[in-house]
C-alpha cells in the first residue's frame, strides 16, 4: 500500500481582487502530510485544504478566493478545486480570470469551476489543455479527468498517452483520474478513440511501478462493482 504522500507527489465573503497582495507571502509550505483514513475520492479536497492552511489560508470560501491571488500556481489551483466543489455565482469572475492563468492546471480547475457554474463554453479550454503533450504538462491527464468528471469522453486520447507513458510519475498521474472514466466506458471521443476503462485499470495492475499498481488497486476496490473487482481477479499481479 503506497504512502498518500507518495501518491498525491505526483499528484488542491472577500474576493480574490480585494485581498491586499501584499499580505501573502510568495513562499509556499507543503505540509507534512499524515496518513489518511477517507475514501479516495475525498483525498484531493482534504490535501487541497491542508495546503492552504499550511500557507495562511483558512477554511471557508472566503480564504479560498483569497488564496487564489497567490503568486503560486499550486495554491490557486487548491483554491480553484475547492471553489469549483461548492459553486457560487459570486466566483464566476474570478473563475474568468482563472481562464488566463499561466499555471495550466490552475487554468483547468478554473474552467470546471466555470463549468460548473453553467458556462458550457469552458469546456474549450479544458479540450485545449487536454491536448498538450503528456509528457511536458501533468496538466493534460488532469484536463482530460475534468472533461471525464462532466460527461465527455474528449480526453480519453490523452489519458491513454499518459497511462503508456515512460515516466512513471506521469503514469501515477493519469491513474488517478481513471475514476472519472468509469461511466464513459464504450463511449466514443469521435476521433475514433473508445474508453475501455477495464483495460486501463488492467494496464495499471501491470504497471511496473508500485504507486501506480497500489492506486489502481484502491480505486478498483472503492469502486466496489463486480466488474471492477473481476478486473482485479483477472489483472493484478503483474508488474
Amino acid at each position: 500500500m503506497p504512502e498518500n504522500s507518495e501518491l498525491e507527489a505526483a499528484a488542491d465573503n472577500g474576493s480574490a481582487e480585494s485581498a491586499d497582495a501584499s499580505t501573502i507571502s510568495s513562499e509556499v509550505f507543503i505540509p507534512d502530510y499524515v496518513p489518511l483514513d477517507l475514501p479516495l475520492s475525498q483525498w484531493e479536497a482534504h490535501r487541497s485544504q491542508e495546503l492552504l492552511e499550511a500557507n495562511g489560508f483558512g477554511t471557508t470560501a472566503t480564504e479560498w478566493r483569497r488564496a487564489a491571488g497567490h503568486p503560486s500556481g499550486l495554491i490557486r489551483g487548491a483554491a480553484f478545486y475547492l471553489l469549483s466543489q461548492q459553486p457560487d455565482p459570486q466566483d464566476e469572475d474570478l473563475f474568468r480570470q482563472g481562464l488566463d492563468d499561466i499555471d495550466e492546471t490552475a487554468r483547468a480547475l478554473a474552467a470546471f469551476g466555470l463549468y460548473q457554474l453553467g458556462v458550457e463554453t469552458a469546456t474549450a479550454t479544458l479540450e485545449e489543455i487536454a491536448q498538450l503533450d503528456v509528457n511536458a504538462h501533468l496538466a493534460a491527464p488532469r484536463a482530460a479527468g475534468l472533461l471525464a468528471e462532466i460527461g465527455l469522453p474528449e480526453g480519453v486520447a490523452t489519458l491513454e498517452q499518459a497511462l503508456s507513458s515512460r515516466e512513471s510519475y506521469i503514469r501515477l498521474s493519469a491513474t488517478q483520474f481513471l475514476p472519472a472514466f468509469v461511466p464513459l466506458q464504450g463511449q466514443s471521443d469521435g476521433a475514433g478513440n473508445t474508453v475501455d476503462v477495464w483495460e486501463y485499470y488492467c494496464l495499471a495492475l501491470a504497471d511496473s511501478d508500485t504507486q501506480v499498481r497500489a492506486l489502481a488497486e484502491m480505486q478498483l476496490r472503492e469502486i466496489g462493482s463486480a466488474e471492477a473487482l473481476a478486473v482485479i481477479e483477472d489483472c493484478a499481479g503483474g508488474g
